[in-house]
């Protein structure tokens, strides 16, 4: 018994990876669509530990880009808090260790490709910074082919991000929005009612692409005022970057 579960905790030490990447990172769905900073403790191929400055609950869903990495390491990854612990505050500023698991885990020599990519990005020099000219633009976090689309455009009140929906099997396109998302599906507000067992094609209003929709099947239609909440379940778990564009 004690020999079996040494044998399990050396494999444990031996897929985990210590490295001091700098990293950035969102809760999905918070309100400003702002990445923080943060350091990068651990990782392995089941998930990864951070240095962040602000507690998560267990189960909250984040969004985790590896800066510097060339693609595909670069992210966004998706994750969720698995368990967190307080660290000596830093600088004035609250400090927390938060354990995350990849919703999709890795293969190990997927891990190993993306240690080798952060050794490269460490070990190089740093660049001297330009001076300080004129502030950037920001831009959303969009898939390729948005990444020119500046945030406040796309996104305006919020949670609330305007989509288009129409059902699978045809018919006229409608105006609506996403007023709620998680990793099983969105909370759609929408002005026509829905039964349940609906399914729909879902995309960003200012997204043009169909690729980028997403398909979701309506479980429960509530009426709210003048309009419907339809809590929709995804077909399929988009992709990171697919769900970022609804919040």
């Amino acid at each position: 018994m004690t020999s079996t579960h040494t044998q399990t905790t050396n494999r444990r030490k031996a897929q985990r990876h210590e490295h001091p990447l700098r990293i950035s990172w969102r809760v999905l769905g918070n309100r400003d669509y702002h990445f923080g900073e943060a350091a990068l403790k651990d990782i392995s191929t089941g998930g990864l530990a951070m240095q962040v400055d602000t507690l998560c609950r267990k189960g909250t869903v984040v969004i985790v880009k590896l800066d510097g990495l060339p693609e595909p390491y670069v992210g966004p990854w998706l994750l969720q808090a698995a368990w967190s612990q307080d660290l000596p505050a830093e600088h004035g500023k609250p400090a927390y260790l938060m354990g995350c698991s990849f919703t999709s885990p890795i293969q190990e020599k997927e891990l190993q490709a993306l240690l080798e990519a952060a050794r490269k990005v460490t070990a190089a020099p740093v660049p001297a910074k330009a001076s300080p000219a004129k502030a950037p633009l920001e831009f959303d976090p969009f898939l390729a082919g948005s990444a020119g689309e500046k945030r406040r455009c796309v996104r305006r009140k919020g949670l609330i991000v305007p989509v288009v929906l129409c059902r699978t099997d045809g018919g006229p396109r409608l105006d609506a929005a996403v007023v709620d998302r998680s990793l099983k599906g969105l909370g759609i507000l929408s002005r026509v009612q829905m039964p349940r067992g609906t399914r729909l094609k879902v995309r960003p209003r200012d997204v043009h692409d169909e690729a980028f929709s997403v398909q979701v099947e309506v479980h429960n239609c509530i009426q709210k005022g003048q309009r419907w909440h339809l809590g929709c379940q995804f077909s399929r778990t988009p992709t990171a970057n697919l769900l970022m564009q609804f919040g």
